[in-house]
């Protein structure tokens, strides 16, 4: 722009063609050599390690109680449910969280079938330090034969 400014003819001169300037030519950098790029290793899988064992039914019209513990090695998301499959059929059932005094929407029940019994719940996470304890009441002796995520 200021070399336009101080092409213009003053007075008494005749103008003269203006020149287009010549770009200046910086150039670029040598590129420096990058680290590769960062790998966070294999996705995250979780898995279930399931436990059953018989315990003291509280219920003497199901006098067969067993007791199945769920431990994870991920915390999973919220909320968790799962669905349990048992060989035979289910009276009741009932949960908790190890180590856990306060549950939130928690929602349990024998399936029609009564062979299948869900439970999830919002709060607290399911989580490697806590884990969930199943307590599945019968008439006679059962025990698990399936697991499913029924989120």
């Amino acid at each position: 722009m200021l070399r336009a400014i101080n092409t213009l003819p003053t007075a008494g001169e005749t103008s003269k063609p203006l020149e287009p300037e010549k770009p200046t030519v910086t150039p670029s950098p040598t590129p420096q050599p990058t680290a590769p790029p960062l790998s966070l290793g294999p996705g995250i899988v979780q898995h279930l390690q399931i436990s059953q064992k018989r315990t003291v039914s509280t219920d003497p019209s199901a006098p067969y109680a067993l007791q199945v513990i769920l431990q994870t090695s991920v915390t999973g998301p919220s909320p968790t449910a799962f669905m349990l499959e048992t060989n035979g059929d289910i009276e009741s059932g009932g949960i908790f969280v190890s180590g856990q005094s306060v549950m939130m929407q928690v929602a349990t029940g024998v399936q029609p079938d009564r062979r299948h019994f869900f439970f999830s719940f919002a709060f607290p996470s399911f989580t490697p330090e806590n884990p969930i304890v199943v307590t599945l009441l019968s008439k006679t002796d059962i025990q698990v034969v399936g697991i499913a995520n029924a989120r």
